[in-house]
């Protein structure tokens, strides 16, 4: 008589299996399939508890993985959990001072950055910089990006004079090591002192290390990548400040065709890129371009929540202000109050942004004829811009002076 044959494999052939399956769950999380990769890594978790049990660093390795592509998804409280379980497990294993363990400290950090808790994000970031500085010493590149991380925390708290000492001390350390070890890197922290610059108002700044961040990103990974084309349009953003319009928009076509084909046309990003291509050939003058790119945007704008009310208000705005360079009177009021309902919502009767709402609407008003009606709404945002700005202010005056336009032509009736 035969005897059956187990069909359970033996555990170091099981283990193999495991490997397998974490390395395929991650080229999936490497490709952005966080979904499949999250399937892998499953199945490679349940292998190796039951092969090594719930307290091997291994299966720590598991819990970690899964930490992580759930942090991908922004399921931050799946994430946090399978982090917390790594890091208890590495804890006890390997010791609270392992480089391993600096791993979940890191981690750990960036699922509270990812839900906003960036007090709690520092914490565990300069704990794993501790661990690293002892373990690799002070030019380690796990102390750059160590430094990184930081710089990215305190950029999001709005301190971006502290975000830039440790972007630059991450920048030191990877001016001294091979630059193919460090390209990446590199490119990542000139693009992190671009933003930096960009929020303290230095644009010059910011437009030299954009350049330099687009310069390595055009090269590795491509011009055709979704990073290249977030430097194009972070370029673009720059010359749009600095009035520089026809620069501002060749970046900006740049970075279109990327997005149309890598995130569609619906796309909240895509959309934003509309939204500024539109407004960019609105200020010079070609009405009909800007508003077919500035149509575009709105779907993408409308049907995503993510993307902010001051974003829908301006864009609202803008397709009320070309549609009144057309004299296309009702649209532009339609679009205008869809601004306005916002801006007085979001931040009250007497911000600039709801000024100039009232202020476009009674220059609409006026346009047709409907003084009185043009009159209100110019007196509410003359009384926002003198509170605001005081009488001196070019908004000020210039609101002053269509009023009295007004009273001209009505006294004179």
């Amino acid at each position: 008589m035969n005897t059956p044959q187990p069909s359970v494999l033996p555990p170091s052939e099981s283990l193999v299996a495991a490997t397998s399956y974490n390395n395929r769950g991650y080229a999936c999380f490497c490709r952005g399939n966080c979904t499949e990769a999250l399937d892998y890594y499953f199945k490679a978790l349940a292998v190796r508890e039951k092969a090594l049990g719930t307290n091997h660093p291994d299966t720590a390795e598991s819990y970690n993985n899964i930490g992580v592509a759930y942090g991908d998804l922004g399921n931050y409280t799946e994430a946090m959990a399978y982090h917390r379980k790594a890091l208890a497990i590495r804890e006890r294993c390997l010791g609270k001072e392992h480089e391993v363990t600096a791993l979940s400290y890191l981690n750990i950090g960036a699922v509270y950055r990812g839900q906003g808790i960036n007090s709690k994000a520092l914490e565990y970031y300069l704990k794993a910089l501790d661990i690293y500085k002892k373990v690799f010493g002070e030019e380690h590149l796990a102390i750059a990006l160590s430094y990184n991380n930081i710089a990215e925390t305190y950029s999001c708290r709005g301190n971006t004079s502290k975000a830039l000492d440790y972007y630059f001390k991450a920048l030191a350390i990877c001016e001294k090591k091979p630059a193919e070890e460090v390209l990446d890197l590199i490119a990542v922290l000139y693009s992190n002192i671009g933003y930096a610059c960009s929020e303290q108002g230095n644009s010059p700044r910011a437009l030299e290390y954009y350049l330099k961040a687009l310069s390595i990103r055009e090269k590795r990974p491509g011009a055709t990548h979704l990073d290249t084309a977030t430097l194009y349009g972070a370029v673009g953003r720059i010359y749009t400040l600095q009035g520089d319009f026809t620069k501002a928009l060749n970046y900006f076509l740049n970075a279109l065709p990327i997005r149309e084909k890598l995130l569609g046309a619906m796309h909240p990003n895509t959309a934003y890129l509309y939204h500024q291509i539109g407004y960019l050939y609105g200020v010079q003058d070609d009405y009909s371009l800007a508003m077919d790119y500035t149509l575009k945007a709105l779907p993408g704008y409308e049907d995503d929540d993510e993307v902010s009310h001051s974003d829908k208000a301006d864009l609202y705005s803008q397709i009320g202000y070309l549609y009144g360079a057309q004299e296309d009177y009702p649209e532009a009021l339609a679009y205008q109050f869809k601004a306005l309902a916002i801006r007085e919502k979001e931040l009250g009767t007497n911000h600039p942004d709801t000024a100039l709402s009232y202020s476009y609407i009674g220059s609409l008003y006026e346009a047709q004829g409907d003084y009185s009606r043009a009159l209100e709404y110019l007196r509410k945002a003359l009384a926002v811009y003198k509170h605001k700005y005081g009488s001196e202010n070019d908004y000020t005056q210039a609101v002053e002076q269509e009023i009295a336009t007004i009273d001209s032509i009505v006294s004179e009736r």
